[in-house]
């Protein structure tokens, strides 16, 4: 959730501004969202956190809910620790969990001061009650999906990093399975998709898409992961597409190139098993 500019990098708070409007999201959404974020950057599983909660001490009925993505929970869980920010701010920058550096940890903060206060009362969000009640702040059991589907948006996407980190968001969402179980359920083509582009990826090659920080792979592998994360939907599939060429096209323009044509086999990419290149 970083991006850079000629005038430098852009903070976080901005891009997750952009990215989680007000208007759009409540400040529980946006919590929840940021959480997710985290936990799919770090690769943060359950048993991972519930070790790290231990050795925090953290209530176990707040872990439940942050878990649970239960930002309603969670809020008056919180309200009954002494120190309610310490107890949540501990278990996000815990080195050996989530690992929360500063920046974000202040984007938590803002979150959880708004989401603290009365909801007639909140300071960035000066909007009706019957909109609040209609957006759910009045419904303490429910618990709102929206911000995930924003941190899996391919359309958000404005960069190559931002592009990975919604693909790493969408393994997570996915229950975090193995590249063994993706090559599997990405060796199924849904009817009606182009197949020289969508083609079967070996578990080796998803597995180096997933650890990719900083470069895209060929489509064809990335379409690939998206399918081992189950999505199957054509118009979704076209989504990821979309924006993959929005973002690549203009740098492979940029060095003189176009996109590979993938369907005609580079020295062994296009098998289906066996060790492959990221690309």
């Amino acid at each position: 959730m970083g991006e850079h500019t000629d005038d430098g990098p852009t903070p976080i708070s901005d891009i997750f501004d952009q990215t989680y409007p007000l208007p759009e999201y409540s400040p529980e959404d946006r919590l929840k969202a940021l959480i997710f974020y985290l936990r799919a950057r770090a690769g943060a599983v359950e048993p991972e956190l519930r070790r790290s909660a231990a050795l925090l001490g953290t209530p176990t009925a707040v872990l439940e809910a942050l878990l649970a993505g239960d930002m309603h929970t969670m809020r008056a869980e919180l309200a009954n620790e002494a120190d309610g920010w310490g107890v949540l701010s501990s278990l996000l920058a815990y080195g050996g969990g989530l690992g929360a550096e500063y920046e974000v940890l202040a984007v938590a903060l803002r979150e959880f001061e708004e989401i603290a206060m009365d909801p007639l009362q909140r300071r960035r969000l000066p909007i009706s009650t019957g909109m609040l009640e209609r957006r759910g702040y009045q419904h303490s059991g429910e618990v709102a999906t929206s911000g995930i589907t924003a941190a899996t948006d391919p359309r958000r996407a404005g960069t190559r990093q931002e592009l990975l980190e919604a693909l790493h968001c969408l393994h997570f969402r996915a229950g975090h399975p193995s590249m063994r179980a993706m090559e599997t359920k990405a060796s199924a083509i849904p009817e009606g998709a182009d197949t020289d582009k969508h083609i079967p990826r070996s578990h080796n090659t998803l597995g180096k898409v997933h650890k990719s920080r900083e470069r895209l792979p060929f489509l064809a592998s990335f379409l690939a992961f998206v399918r081992g994360c189950g999505v199957a939907e054509l118009a979704e599939l076209a989504a990821w597409e979309d924006a993959y060429m929005r973002i690549e096209m203009p740098k492979q323009r940029a060095r003189g190139r176009a996109i590979p044509d993938q369907s005609k086999g580079e020295g062994g990419w296009n098998s289906p098993t066996g060790p492959q290149s990221v690309r």
